[in-house]
């Protein structure tokens, strides 16, 4: 495969691809996600900026990490929230509208910017 970057509908998220990461060409769909079931642990805020990426209930396997960008506007976050802070969690394996709150990703802030980048290693 080519590999490349694809975008949701208004451009905020991203995700570049190299080339040969993907098994096969694959449609990778990303679409804003609301989850039900918001329990944060103490000290940890959620900011109501959730995504769904890829097809529906099946893993993306990357053979070589791929670069996830969201972007935020600073304006729309939640009171209380430091954008320096700002780290992208997965969704929870058993209980697919529950955040791993364990084991976040991670990401970079860029605040000029108003977005978080972080590699994705395995799948999405």
């Amino acid at each position: 495969g080519v590999g490349g970057t694809v975008k949701n509908e208004i451009g905020n998220v991203q995700i570049y691809i190299s080339p040969n990461a993907l098994a096969s060409d694959e449609e990778i769909p990303i679409s804003s996600y609301t989850p039900v079931d918001i329990s944060p642990p103490e000290g940890v805020k959620f900011t109501g900026i959730a995504f769904s990426i890829g097809p529906e209930k099946t893993k993306v396997v990357l053979k070589k990490p791929a670069i996830l960008t969201i972007g935020y506007n600073k304006n729309e976050l939640p009171p209380g929230i430091d954008e320096t802070k700002l780290k992208i969690f997965t969704l929870s394996e058993s209980n697919p509208d529950d955040f791993d709150y364990d084991n976040p990703i991670g990401g970079t802030v860029n605040i000029q910017n108003g977005e978080i980048t972080t590699p994705i290693r395995d799948s999405l």
